[in-house]
């Protein structure tokens, strides 16, 4: 009996070793703040919100404000609408940002993961209602 532990018992820690390295998570990545306008440069795809009629009809207008995180791949994992005018509002503002698309670099020594903060206007002027980016990041 003592033969069959020793040939069992090295086979056993292999195994055990072998499960815990291939079930090993890959390392977290590096949580960094980003600004607005790093995240806007590195949008392959950006889509402005519309403006909900039912919001139009109420007047409402002013800034929508929404929290994006994107993983090491650029990867849009969450957002989340920190100020909006209308519930309408944020609801079209969340629909428009889930269309983008980013593109950046990886670094595979540390991968990084972004958070930052996406504005828009919501705009009524002489009866018409529109969706804009701030001016410092419209194309002249």
């Amino acid at each position: 009996m003592h033969a069959f532990k020793t040939t069992l018992m090295p086979a056993l820690s292999v195994s055990i070793l072998l499960m815990v390295t291939s079930c090993t998570a890959p390392p977290p990545c590096l949580e960094l703040t980003a600004r607005e306008a790093s995240i806007r440069n590195i949008a392959a795809r950006k889509v402005l919100p519309t403006f909900p009629p039912e919001a139009a009809n109420a007047s409402a207008s002013g800034v929508a404000v929404a929290q994006v995180r994107l993983d090491e791949n650029g990867t849009l994992t969450s957002v989340e609408v920190l100020q909006a005018p209308h519930p309408s509002i944020a609801q079209a503002t969340i629909a428009a940002i889930k269309q983008w698309e980013f593109k950046f670099p990886k670094n595979e020594a540390a991968p990084e993961c972004f958070n930052s903060k996406l504005t828009f206007y919501f705009v009524v002027e002489d009866g018409k209602a529109f969706v804009r980016d701030p001016k410092r990041f419209q194309k002249v």
